[in-house]
């Protein structure tokens, strides 16, 4: 993929985010009571932040030519981000909530894709 791309899968997967994070809370399914113990929300939380830093720190890669400044940088990002849908949850989106543990739960899942990178990068070269 060129670097245009990586920005492109990059982008919109920053919407794609932003869109599921502002779904009135009335509209999302209810769960068994049993579910409901294990939090499904924060592996939803986990699963989009996950891709969001692996397909970010692929096009800083490209565009930056550093794999270490980019983990930092996208590592940076990843908590404004986060941060920040979880604000837009509380203060914008209607019938949402933000709150401090779906924020640690996009930071997982920010911390999981950046580790999956470099271990996939790892195994094809040394930084």
């Amino acid at each position: 993929m060129t670097s245009k791309q990586y920005l492109y899968a990059a982008l919109i997967w920053s919407v794609i985010i932003m869109v599921v994070v502002g779904i009135p809370g009335n509209q999302i399914p209810k769960v068994s009571h049993f579910i409901d113990l294990l939090q499904p929300d924060k592996i939803v939380h986990i699963g989009l932040f996950a891709p969001f830093s692996f397909l970010w720190i692929n096009y800083f890669r490209h565009k930056i030519n550093s794999i270490k400044i980019s983990v930092l940088l996208v590592g940076f990002i990843g908590i404004v981000y986060a941060s920040t849908t979880e604000l837009l949850q509380v203060y914008v989106f209607i019938g949402r909530s933000g709150n401090f543990p779906d924020a640690i739960a996009d930071f997982i899942g920010a911390i999981i894709g950046i580790t999956y990178f470099i271990k996939k990068t790892n195994k094809k070269t040394k930084y």
